[in-house]
């Protein structure tokens, strides 16, 4: 039952998000109004609207960032980290509920973040009124959505047992 309530959950979840993504396709000069906003060309405006070549010539072309997240050094950073925490812990520097309370913390933190860059961002997208540094505010939240999901991974380990007996079929 559990299982496909969450099922459900999601794919009403998806289909849901793929509705509300086709509403901004082929708008004119959008600048970045809308969630599915891609700018892969780096020419200020919507690679999925069309642009008038008046538009475009206004607008001053911009220097392309090649990789504005950073998933491997946030990855590795923090499985550094976890592991010289992890041997602090081994031998007795701290006991192991500091260690968890020390990553739990982490946890909250990028979590708090994460989301709260997120409502912003969903509050500027809903109102069209995007601040100039909307980018950076975008690249914030997904950096600390990517620690966030690294730190997780760690607190799942921690529980896995628990996990197990969730989805664990009883008669």
């Amino acid at each position: 039952m559990k299982k496909t309530f969450f099922v459900l959950v999601f794919f009403v979840s998806f289909a849901l998000s793929a509705k509300e993504a086709q509403y901004s396709l082929n708008e004119i000069d959008c600048s970045g109004m809308c969630g599915p906003f891609t700018d892969k060309d780096s020419d200020g405006f919507c690679d999925f609207g069309i642009i008038t070549q008046q538009k475009l010539s206004e607008y001053p072309q911009k220097e392309v960032q090649k990789k504005p997240y950073h998933i491997f050094p946030i990855s590795i950073a923090l499985v550094v980290l976890y592991a010289i925490s992890l041997m602090l812990m081994k031998v007795k520097v701290y006991r192991k509920i500091t260690h968890r309370k020390i990553w739990n913390i982490a946890l909250t933190i990028t979590f708090l973040t994460s989301s709260g860059l997120g409502i912003m961002l969903v509050v500027f997208i809903q109102n069209q009124t995007l601040p100039e540094n909307y980018l950076h505010l975008l690249k914030y939240h997904v950096n600390f959505g990517i620690a966030m999901t690294v730190i997780s991974i760690f607190h799942i380990s921690w529980h896995l047992n628990f996990f197990k007996t969730i989805f664990k079929k009883t008669h």
